[in-house]
């Protein structure tokens, strides 16, 4: 009964954490670029696999209960979100031409050291006081180098092409050449396993698994759409239905370790007065 309890409590525990999961989705549903994620959970060994052999796990979980489930981490789905027009030229939305890799925007703060870059799905950036191409938190817009962009002279007209190449038109210039948005690619798969999120909507490399990410900022797997904006990816309606089963099951797991407490107490009460 009591390893019951422990596999209950770890159910609990894994739909607790699937819930926290949804809500952060859910309360991104109206972030632009912003991609969902979704809990990864592993099995925990049952006791005869655990100690079949004659090892010795030094893990206080598997000890304590040798089977059930635990929560393992959290992965990001990158999948396109929809795309929406906008009367802004300078926001630009990711077009992935290669359906294996995820191309991402490079950003860094302005206080940061230059190899302090974050990656990012949302296009929406603006021209700072100072020129600079920035987001709207004020995080500097990278091109392909890892240099800033200057959006030099007086403002006029932007235009940015497929490939990340912005030009101006005013008064003064037709057409001037300001610089190249660079875009970073990575597979698919490292995205899943090897990103991990930041707020503001920006993933870097997750630096707890050793692996090294190889980002191509040379080889353009992706078009710059100007104009556009890549909307949120999170589906309200399959988030709510997620979020309605983890709750009904991290319920039904409370209500079996309510019942094998009760089953433990009445089991000691009929001892007691069997010992009495």
């Amino acid at each position: 009964m009591i390893n019951g309890m422990y596999l209950s409590t770890m159910g609990a525990t894994c739909e607790m954490a699937r819930h926290e999961t949804v809500s952060n989705n859910l309360a991104n549903a109206n972030t632009d670029g912003f991609k969902p994620n979704f809990s990864i959970f592993r099995d925990v060994p049952a006791e005869s696999v655990i100690k079949g052999d004659g090892r010795r796990e030094i893990d206080v979980i598997l000890e304590k209960t040798g089977g059930g489930a635990w929560m393992d981490r959290t992965a990001t789905d990158f999948t396109p979100g929809p795309v929406v027009t906008t009367d802004n030229p300078l926001n630009m939305a990711i077009n992935d031409k290669d359906r294996e890799r995820v191309s991402f925007f490079m950003v860094r703060p302005r206080d940061a050291a230059d190899d302090d870059v974050r990656y990012t799905r949302n296009g929406t950036f603006m021209r700072a006081e100072d020129g600079m191409l920035v987001t709207t938190d004020g995080d500097l817009v990278l091109d392909g180098g890892g240099g800033p962009i200057q959006l030099t002279g007086s403002q006029g007209f932007y235009k940015v092409g497929d490939n990340g190449v912005i030009t101006v038109t005013n008064d003064f210039v037709d057409n001037a050449v300001l610089g190249q948005v660079g875009l970073a690619s990575i597979t698919k798969e490292e995205a899943h396993f090897a990103l991990r999120q930041l707020g503001n909507n920006q993933y870097v490399p997750d630096k707890t698994i050793n692996y090294e990410l190889a980002f191509d900022t040379v080889n353009r797997t992706a078009d710059t759409k100007s104009g556009l904006l890549e909307q949120s990816a999170t589906n309200p309606v399959y988030e709510m239905v997620d979020m309605i089963n983890a709750h009904r099951s991290f319920e039904l797991n409370m209500r079996f370790i309510t019942m094998q407490d009760q089953t433990l107490g009445q089991a000691l009460s009929r001892l007691t007065a069997r010992a009495g």
